[in-house]
């Protein structure tokens, strides 16, 4: 089960929904739960970003406030607020909600499969490493992520596609593009 699915079924979210890369929705989208796959997704994006090399692992894995890996994540913490709230025409606070809910569920399923491990970064590493495809495969574009991110391959649909050549091209991307 992906870092996702954990965090989705642990707050009792609907599962979440793969982002059809060439029309920018669900297949199903009379039961799409876009505020609260925009936040876990936002989420987990954020969090991939910042486990790029062992020195960002070793920071993160001192965080055990909710509250201060989401400044820590996003900075300026109202930006993410405010692009979920955008995309998805809810109130600020039930998108600050949302993320806050993510993130404290987060800790808790993370925390508790490092618990025994003996290299606790490069294990973070290797777990957020293999949610790249998932992460990308629910993110619509529509939400602007990698603009927050800093980072347009996230909003790029090419890497939501699939396929026997888009597979491919996908695992030879994250062979170069593993962590350091």
């Amino acid at each position: 089960m992906t870092l996702a699915q954990q965090i989705q079924q642990k707050l009792n979210y609907p599962p979440l929904q793969a982002i059809d890369a060439a029309t920018d929705f669900p297949a199903d989208e009379s039961s799409f739960d876009a505020l609260s796959q925009s936040a876990v997704i936002s989420f987990l994006a954020a969090v991939y970003k910042a486990t790029r090399t062992r020195e960002d692992c070793e920071k993160l894995l001192q965080y055990s406030n909710h509250h201060e890996l989401i400044q820590q994540l996003f900075g300026n913490t109202g930006a993410v607020y405010q692009m979920i709230k955008a995309y998805t025409g809810t109130g600020l606070i039930t998108s600050k909600a949302r993320v806050t809910d993510v993130a404290a569920a987060y800790l808790c399923i993370i925390n508790d499969q490092l618990k025994h491990s003996t290299d606790k970064a490069s294990a973070l590493q290797s777990t957020l490493s293999a949610e790249r495809d998932t992460i990308l495969k629910y993110i619509p574009a529509r939400l602007q992520l990698g603009q927050l991110l800093h980072d347009e391959t996230i909003d790029d649909n090419s890497n939501k596609m699939h396929g026997p050549v888009s597979s491919l091209l996908h695992k030879i991307e994250n062979s170069f593009s593993a962590a350091d």
